[in-house]
């Protein structure tokens, strides 16, 4: 079972040693005071210095997945961002969307991809856009027609993005701020899709054009 907290996966760690707790403490010189109250998230993990000292005395190999668990854990503890991520200027450009998606958690979307497809293709338009801050539209014979009347936030028009877009193409979006792709729907229509972000923490525009039908 994945270990909750940091204090949890020290002492699993720590048991995985076959140790106990003031065995494991004399024979790395800690105090077993301090790390009885860390095992059990009474005092807040220390700073990445005594927490490399940590690591290495509970034998996890530098670089490895549970060294970065191990230091993830132990930033969320301390309620900061992992170094590596903080020395990372794209990911720190993508962290505004990010804690828009973690205050919208829980909450279903009003739009499905599927649906806005098939609307799309029904009312005979060319073309439809997803953006935050309106709802989803298309364009019938030049004139614009919402496909729903429920604004889109900026988490909503990145899931809808992520819905057609292959792994490849999101990092390339994020990487580039733009990307077009083409993907065929359920054997009626085939769809090109050309996305941006004029603001990240806006989340991505989307414009997906009916380039064919009954394929």
């Amino acid at each position: 079972m994945p270990a909750r907290t940091f204090g949890d996966l020290f002492k699993q760690l720590r048991g995985k040693l076959g140790l106990g707790l003031r065995e494991f403490c004399m024979k790395n010189k800690f105090d077993p005071g301090n790390i009885s109250k860390l095992e059990r998230s009474k005092l807040p993990p220390p700073g990445d210095e005594a927490l490399k000292r940590y690591a290495k005395a509970l034998r996890l190999k530098e670089g490895s997945d549970q060294w970065r668990e191990f230091f993830d854990l132990a930033a969320a503890a301390r309620r900061r961002i992992p170094k590596d991520i903080g020395e990372d200027e794209e990911l720190l450009a993508r962290m505004p969307l990010l804690f828009r998606s973690l205050r919208d958690r829980g909450k279903m979307g009003t739009y499905a991809m599927v649906h806005l497809l098939k609307d799309t293709l029904a009312r005979n338009a060319s073309d439809f856009t997803v953006a935050s801050g309106n709802p989803p539209y298309c364009c019938v014979g030049g004139e614009i027609s919402f496909l729903g009347k429920q604004t889109i936030t900026p988490s909503e028009a990145d899931r809808l993005m992520r819905s057609v877009a292959s792994d490849d193409h999101q990092q390339a979006l994020h990487k580039t701020g733009h990307v077009e792709f083409g993907f065929a729907f359920e054997d009626v229509a085939r769809f090109r899709v050309s996305a941006l972000y004029k603001d990240v923490a806006s989340g991505p525009v989307m414009r997906l054009f009916v380039i064919s039908r009954n394929i």
